[in-house]
């Protein structure tokens, strides 16, 4: 895998309100929410966690993750993406850094920490690659080996929200209501969804849909043709299949498709 470093900051992020779009990265990535109102969900292999200002996500290399908020409101971040041939460079962090980036972590940053962010900051005029970047990711994994933190397989949402990522990652292709997860889990619909999108800011049908498309674009990668891969995912048909897409994406599946392998 070619060798990729980025650190990208800016200050006037938003999201479409309760749309989660995921994707994978052949790239660990450092995600520091730092400025903004109210909280992040973020998806990372199928469970969702909740990222306060303030807060730094890790996520391992290869993951599928995403990132989706409650409200359109602007916020602040910034993100690192490094391969990992960058262990060559990990002398002066911590032997448990290198054990972190295999799991993905929670980091909260204390006041030092969050000055010294201030400061890897302060030194970005945007964007940052090569040799720079190099640097600046080290920096921040220094910083980040003296913060406490929660490896993201022990973060839980709640027994009840663990339950039903875990449903939808394992059987997303054959779900196609959010009544079937209420069934599945026990509880009624209406309760389900409206505590679903109270506590992880997307609506329970959405988050499906989400990880179905997900799943699709992973089919039509591989050069499964569009109707099969309508069917694959539990849509009704081709036509259909599109609509949601274009609806998700902007555009059809056939032209992003295409956007990937021009990138």
């Amino acid at each position: 895998m070619k060798s990729s470093y980025r650190v990208a900051y800016r200050d006037n992020v938003t999201h479409a309100p309760n749309k989660l779009r995921i994707s994978k990265s052949n790239t660990f990535k450092i995600y520091y929410y730092h400025e903004g109102e109210g909280e992040l969900r973020a998806f990372v292999n199928g469970a969702l966690f909740t990222v306060e200002p303030g807060q730094v996500l890790l996520v391992p290399e290869g993951a599928f993750s995403g990132m989706v908020k409650k409200h359109k409101t602007r916020y602040a971040r910034c993100v690192s993406l490094f391969s990992s041939d960058l262990a060559d460079f990990l002398g002066g962090v911590e032997d448990g850094m290198r054990e972190l980036l295999s799991y993905g972590a929670l980091f909260t940053l204390e006041s030092a920490a969050a000055d010294a962010y201030a400061d890897i900051i302060s030194s970005l005029d945007e964007n940052a690659r090569g040799v720079t970047a190099i640097e600046l990711i080290l920096k921040q994994l220094r910083v980040l080996s003296e913060c406490e933190y929660k490896k993201l397989d022990t973060v839980s949402g709640g027994r009840l929200y663990d339950a039903v990522t875990s449903l939808v990652e394992e059987e997303h292709l054959t779900l196609n209501t959010a009544e079937e997860i209420a069934h599945r889990v026990g509880y009624s619909k209406n309760y389900l969804c409206r505590h679903f999108k109270d506590k992880m800011n997307i609506g329970l049908h959405d988050y499906l849909i989400a990880r179905k498309l997900f799943s699709a674009i992973e089919m039509l990668s591989g050069g499964m043709g569009v109707t099969d891969v309508a069917y694959a995912c539990g849509f009704s048909g081709a036509s259909h299949f599109i609509s949601v897409f274009r609806a998700h994406y902007g555009t059809t599946p056939k032209k992003y498709i295409k956007q990937i392998v021009e990138n």
